[in-house]
């Protein structure tokens, strides 16, 4: 059990920053007229992590989305290793009526900050040791 008063008094441990690469295989949320087997998202994240949080941009009209080099990374200030991490992925609906009922398109199960480091491949970048880690989201 982590108390967040300690927790939120302490000094941060550091910095967790997160950049979404890509998604496979979602599920086509917008239909287009006159093409019934065709269906797209219009997909972005919303990352989390205890009172942040972070959008990234939408790409539009494809279901194996892959977000932009040029894409900023979020950055998150790390209190303790119990904080977790979240990411859902949601379909923008920016017809102009905006009646499309679907919006959630999957999530990655929340994971805390020692799972994340723990599971991570180190790396040296400019002299400096930095972890990564490829995570799955999931689109049932």
């Amino acid at each position: 059990v982590v108390d967040l008063t300690y927790a939120c008094s302490q000094q941060p441990l550091g910095v967790l920053r997160v950049r979404v690469l890509r998604a496979r295989n979602l599920a086509g949320a917008n239909w287009q007229m006159g093409l019934v087997e065709s269906f797209t998202s219009d997909p972005y994240c919303v990352l989390r992590l205890g009172t942040s949080t972070f959008k990234t941009s939408t790409v539009r009209g494809t279901t194996t989305p892959a977000w932009p080099v040029s894409e900023p990374s979020a950055y998150f200030i790390v209190y303790h290793h119990e904080q977790e991490l979240e990411i859902d992925l949601f379909n923008e609906d920016r017809g102009i009526l905006r009646r499309n009922p679907v919006k959630f398109l999957g999530r990655m199960p929340a994971t805390s900050v020692r799972t994340l480091l723990h599971r991570a491949e180190p790396t040296v970048h400019d002299g400096v040791v930095q972890r990564q880690r490829r995570s799955v989201l999931d689109t049932s």
